[in-house]
């Protein structure tokens, strides 16, 4: 008998083992010990299978069976994760397991401990541990929030002492449901199996929805799995989860630190996270007893995971609810138009909320914008209204960054990053930014092709519009929210908004992702119509679920609230939708039918780095591949980046054509070969 490992190896691929008739099927997903090169290294043991892989001779037996991590239904998850994007089983095992766990054999079985009746706290940690473990707490807790040296000198001093779990009693604190509200949890509680989408418009009250399910799902002493789009949407969230269940919400994102993140991981995999909320990193941990995944603001583009592996962490969630045999809810004002499309055909329960609670749906007005000045006469007198009636105003820019553009105005030369030929951005200490590579470049004072003109630049990004805005109201805080900003500083800044009255806030698309901004009573959207201007064949749909939750931002208490959209186009389709927006994306279903865009197509894109065009000789048979051509996005590394888009109407079709050109491809080993599934065209 043999069996097929996952570890930390060059070759990211599974490596063939020996095994005895004592490993059984019920090892599968267990850490095991495993001899490779001149040493031993922990891996997970995937499958067990009858035949080597490799040369028999070359096989070496299995060292030892460590301890169980994963349970067969999360190998059986990252198995067909890994088939679906045509990835590696290793890579995806090693994305989604801790780098400490194949570094140390140290038991990882649930531990759960007290404190001694008989201890006498002295030092200041063990009165810190004293009062944290009052009741039965699982060893990770321990470990997150004290340093191990103390905690394991309390276990063997036994000042902490082992003890059995205890479920918490569920105090819920639940809001009223509205009558709607009421008919939709309802409805999911009868059905419960399956996945439920529910088009709710900004503010129609989806997340009381969800803490109502959460609430049952802890009652059944089940786990529950919480995914929203952006780190910055965590806290908010988690805090009102917490507030209405009355338990303690786990969080996990990447900017976590690595013992965080790891005791985070064994807290779910224990039991002892009941409620697990995080970014797309999350749907790759194990649980003990998963009961409901919940997937809020599921049309968000975020929710793809590019990097280093490419997969839509929505979708795999509806695979890993199948997998659990678990209901899985879907959460949007804009719904996506695969998961709409989903529920014509009856793939997903569709419920909808048409209205708000407690307040209107905001005014939209549409103003034509003018070259000449940043803001429209409309807009300006209606932050003054707010202001001064004690509110808050967003002002929604798309691009970061000071202006978009820097060029020569007499011979046309524009600045351009030399890496991957994309536009650079200027910023306001003056250097020039590649928002692609992450690149940065001085900015030079004369063109550096002709030589004879000052640089001029054009367009706006957040840095110009927060400066602007600070002028025209010196005596009013302007706070700027976008990905320039670190981390911590975009944390306290969204915390300080509770008590900001009065204030502009100017923001990028992280302020179009659920935020629940009670203060803000007016909404400005700059430039409007950047996004029509792509390449993707999803522009029209961002763009529009874009405004949309941009306008849902303002009037979400008592009082409705306005929107001014400045636009070059105010008559296009998607503009004037946006105050009857419930047709249009049936109007862009329709288009991409005719088209024949996904859904109505699978397409997957293949992407390569090379000097010159690839010359690839393509069999009658596989006519639905298409290219290479230049990839919309330009360069990478300094060479031009080729693309092949397959489409078919059949996944598995789809899936033989794209295996069989990155075979094909991969032969080359001058080229630099990466591709997506159901991609968005634009990496």
């Amino acid at each position: 008998m043999y069996c097929l490992v996952a570890f930390k190896n060059f070759t990211k691929e599974l490596v063939c083992y020996a095994v005895d008739a004592s490993v059984t099927e019920a090892h599968i997903g267990y850490r095991v010990l495993v001899p490779y090169g001149k040493k031993n290294c922990i891996g997970i043991l995937v499958e067990l299978i009858s035949k080597p892989t490799i040369d028999q001779s070359k096989v070496k037996p299995l060292s030892n069976l460590l301890d169980p991590l994963y349970r067969r239904e999360t190998i059986t998850f990252y198995r067909q994760l890994a088939s679906y994007y045509l990835l590696s089983v290793n890579e995806i095992i090693c994305l989604a397991t801790h780098t400490d766990l194949f570094l140390t054999d140290t038991c990882t079985q649930d531990q759960w401990f007290c404190i001694s009746p008989t201890l006498k706290p002295s030092s200041i940690t063990q009165k810190k541990v004293a009062k944290f473990a009052n009741q039965s707490t699982c060893i990770w807790s321990l470990k997150q929030h004290f340093a191990i040296n103390n905690i394991e000198n309390m276990i063997a001093q036994e000042d902490l002492i082992p003890s059995e779990p205890t479920a918490q009693p569920i105090q819920a604190s639940l809001y009223e449901l509205s009558t709607a509200q009421q008919k939709i949890t309802q409805s999911i509680l009868d059905s419960w199996q399956g996945v439920h989408l529910i088009h709710g418009v900004t503010g129609s009250g989806k997340t009381e929805i969800y803490t109502h399910l959460i609430v049952h799902t802890l009652k059944q002493q089940q786990q529950v799995l919480v995914l929203v789009p952006e780190i910055a949407l965590t806290q908010q969230t988690a805090n009102k989860i917490a507030d209405r269940t009355q338990m303690p919400v786990t969080i996990i994102h990447s900017n976590l630190t690595k013992k965080q993140k790891l005791a985070r991981i064994m807290q779910a995999r224990s039991g002892a996270a009941q409620i697990l909320l995080g970014t797309r990193s999350a749907l790759l941990c194990e649980f003990k007893t998963l009961g409901l995944i919940i997937v809020d603001e599921e049309h968000d583009s975020s929710y793809r995971h590019h990097s280093p592996l490419f997969f839509s962490a929505k979708d795999m969630a509806v695979l890993k609810a199948h997998i659990e045999k678990v209901p899985i809810v879907l959460g949007s004002a804009t719904p996506s138009l695969e998961s709409l499309h989903n529920a014509q055909q009856g793939r997903y329960q569709l419920y909808e909320l048409h209205h708000r609670v407690h307040t209107s749906m905001p005014k939209i007005h549409l103003v034509l914008h003018e070259e000449s000045s940043m803001l429209s006469p409309q807009a300006k007198n209606a932050i003054q209204h707010t202001l001064d009636t004690q509110k808050n105003v967003l002002v929604f820019i798309g691009r970061r960054g000071w202006s978009n553009l820097v060029y020569c105005i007499k011979c046309e030369w524009q600045a351009r990053c030399n890496h991957c030929d994309q536009i650079l951005v200027l910023h306001q200490n003056h250097s020039l930014q590649c928002h692609q590579c992450q690149l940065e470049f001085k900015k030079p004072v004369d063109c550096p092709k002709c030589q004879q003109a000052e640089l001029v630049s054009y367009g706006y990004g957040s840095q110009q519009v927060a400066h602007h805005l600070s002028q025209l109201w010196p005596e009013h805080q302007v706070m700027r929210f976008d990905t320039d900003q670190t981390p911590t500083a975009l944390k306290d800044q969204f915390a300080s908004l509770v008590q900001q009255k009065s204030t502009i806030i100017v923001g990028t698309q992280m302020m179009t992702k659920g935020h629940d901004l009670a203060a803000v009573q007016t909404v400005i959207v700059i430039q409007a119509d950047q996004g029509l201007y792509s390449h993707d064949f999803r522009a029209e749909e961002s763009l529009y679920a874009e405004m949309v939750q941009t306008s849902g931002r303002c009037g979400r208490r008592q009082q409705p609230g306005e929107v001014w959209i400045q636009t070059k186009n105010p008559n296009h389709p998607l503009f004037q939708s946006i105050q009857t927006p419930r047709s249009y994306p049936l109007s862009l279903l329709e288009k991409r039918k005719q088209y024949l865009l996904p859904p109505f197509q699978f397409i997957a894109a293949i992407y390569t780095l090379a000097e010159k065009t690839p010359n690839i000789l393509l069999p009658d048979e596989l006519k639905y591949i298409l290219g290479p051509i230049p990839c919309p996005r330009g360069n990478r590394e300094g060479k031009t980046c080729f693309m092949w888009l397959i489409s078919n109407q059949c996944r598995n079709q789809r899936k033989h054509h794209l295996s069989w050109l990155i075979r094909i491809l991969q032969q080359n080993p001058k080229l630099k070969t990466w591709w997506q599934v159901d991609t968005y065209l634009c990496p």
